[in-house]
């Protein structure tokens, strides 16, 4: 884009040369003359609303609007001053950008997860990193997409998944190794970049594994892969929402390969159908919702009868 053109068609040929000199002089001779009119065009918003690439990105660009997927989410940081700081790295088919979080945006990018779609408003480039500031906003766009097991082992390239740990092998030539299963299919998991992570695995607890790839039959987790552990209590039932079935007059919810016994009034408010009347057919607004709900992470506080699980309570999340 001739950006340089722009201005000049708005404020004439003079104008443009002498705002172009004193960006660059601003900038103590660091900015190209593209890069400074480009900068100059956006302040003036003349390329208000066009979505950057990341390799176009340049230092001083302001007003950049960038949609990306997350690869890395780094620490929270806290300084003595109170500020605080998170970078995040998104990526686009030209390549990557660091971007810096400040204050509670810093805090809320913690909920990212690996793989998100982020769309980026009003960000400006400063010391080779996009920063979010007061002008500027965010939003997920798209989530990861999370995968059961099953799934999982049917993946190419990055993909998250979540499953239940099945075994512990432990270290083995620095590496953690486990096994996880959605009841269905397990698979063995190698913990190669957080291997001390590993010890606090149990038995029955569930690992959200972000970012990890598919290796010779074996999730492994490393480079910027995250594992997040839930410990899991014996009552609570964590997993991916397979389906909800009728059979006579009972519902079961299915996950991570069981049958939940849920009564139609849980199963009112798990859909979040409140004030459904009582005449009206559950089972074609299921059918109806399924395709949304369908592989969400489901969270089920249970209760043991006569050898069947009932979902005393449940939610999507």
């Amino acid at each position: 884009m001739d950006y340089l053109a722009l201005i000049e068609k708005k404020i004439g040929r003079g104008e443009a040369g002498a705002k172009i000199s004193q960006k660059i002089e601003g900038f103590h001779g660091l900015l190209t003359r593209e890069a400074a009119a480009k900068l100059i065009a956006s302040e003036m918003k003349l390329i208000e609303g066009r979505i950057y690439k990341a390799s176009e990105i340049k230092e001083g660009d302001q007003s950049v609007d960038l949609a990306g997927k997350i690869e890395e989410i780094g620490k929270l940081m806290e300084f003595p001053s109170g500020a605080k700081l998170r970078t995040v790295v998104l990526s686009d088919s030209s390549g990557e950008v660091p971007v810096n979080f400040w204050g509670e945006d810093a805090v809320k990018a913690g909920g990212f997860h690996l793989l998100d779609i982020v769309e980026l408003k009003k960000a400006y480039m400063k010391m080779g990193k996009l920063n979010i500031g007061y002008k500027g906003g965010y939003e997920v766009k798209e989530k990861a997409k999370l995968l059961s097991v099953s799934k999982a082992v049917e993946s190419k390239g990055k993909f998250c998944a979540i499953g239940k740990v099945n075994s512990i092998e432990g270290i083995k030539e620095g590496n953690f190794l486990f096994e996880i299963t959605d009841g269905e299919r397990s698979v063995p998991v190698v913990l190669e970049a957080l291997p001390g992570r590993g010890a606090q695995l149990k038995v029955g607890d569930s690992v959200l594994l972000e970012g990890v790839v598919l290796s010779g039959g074996r999730i492994t987790v490393g480079g910027r892969a995250r594992m997040l552990l839930r410990k899991n209590r014996e009552n609570i039932f964590r997993g991916m929402l397979e389906g909800i079935e009728f059979e006579r007059d009972n519902a079961f919810l299915l996950a991570g390969g069981e049958r939940f016994v849920v009564e139609r009034g849980t199963l009112v408010k798990f859909l979040n159908l409140k004030g459904l009347n009582e005449d009206i057919d559950i089972k074609m607004i299921v059918e109806m919702k399924m395709p949304e709900i369908k592989g969400r992470k489901v969270w089920i506080l249970l209760e043991e009868k006569e050898g069947r699980k009932s979902a005393v309570q449940a939610e999507l999340r």
